[in-house]
């Protein structure tokens, strides 16, 4: 368990990491392979 070096940004960070997310889920979406869609979403719901 490391501290985070700078607490103030982490709603900065969940931000991010939502943006980051919306875009990747986007791209799976629009992925004409099944199989690769529903791999992409399990990885994105992993983060």
């Amino acid at each position: 368990m490391l501290r985070f070096p700078n607490p103030e940004r982490l709603p900065k960070v969940r931000k991010s990491m939502c943006r980051i997310k919306h875009v990747l889920t986007e791209r799976a979406i629009e992925d004409p392979d099944p199989r690769r869609t529903a791999e992409t979403k399990r990885m994105i719901n992993a983060l």
